[in-house]
C-alpha cells in the first residue's frame, strides 16, 4: 500500500463547503479512500488546518460554529498524526535550503513536507499547492 501525504489545503478544502476547491478535495479524498492508500496527516498540517479553519469562520462571522467545527475537524483527522516537526532539530537548515531552492515559493510547512517525504519514502502528496511540482521523487496528487 502506498503512501499519501495531506496538504493542508485538500484537507481544510474537504472540512469547508465554502473553499473554491471543496469538490475537487472531497473527489480526491474519496479516490484515495477507494484506492486503499495510506494517508498521512502531519503535525503541521494539523496545525494549520485547525488554525486556518477557526481563523476563517471568524472572518466569516460565523464565532459560533468555531467549537462545532474544530471538534468535528479533530474527530476527522486520523489518530496517528505523524511528526513532521520532530525533524526540525537535525532537519532545519534542509528545509530552510527547499524554501531557498524554491525561491520562496514553498512556504516552511511545505518544505518540511517535502523533507518528511524525503525522509520517509513518501513519493506523493495530495495538494492544490502547484509548488509541489517538479520536486524529483515526489508526485502531486489535484484531481
Amino acid at each position: 500500500m502506498s503512501d499519501v501525504i495531506l496538504d493542508a489545503n485538500v484537507v481544510l478544502a474537504r472540512f469547508d463547503a465554502a473553499d473554491v476547491f471543496h469538490g475537487a478535495a472531497t473527489i480526491l479524498t474519496k479516490r484515495l479512500e477507494r484506492d486503499g492508500v495510506r494517508v498521512v496527516v502531519l503535525d503541521c498540517v494539523a496545525n494549520e488546518v485547525l488554525s486556518v479553519l477557526a481563523r476563517r469562520l471568524r472572518e466569516r462571522r460565523r464565532d459560533v460554529e468555531v467549537a462545532a467545527s474544530l471538534t468535528a475537524l479533530r474527530a476527522a483527522l486520523p489518530a496517528d498524526i505523524a511528526s513532521a516537526y520532530s525533524l526540525l532539530p537535525a532537519r532545519f537548515d534542509e528545509v530552510v535550503d527547499d524554501m531557498i531552492g524554491s525561491n520562496g515559493r514553498r512556504n516552511f510547512h511545505d518544505a518540511l513536507i517535502v523533507v518528511y517525504a524525503r525522509r520517509h519514502g513518501v513519493r506523493q502528496v495530495a495538494s492544490f499547492d502547484r509548488d509541489f511540482d517538479g520536486i524529483p521523487g515526489l508526485t502531486r496528487l489535484a484531481e
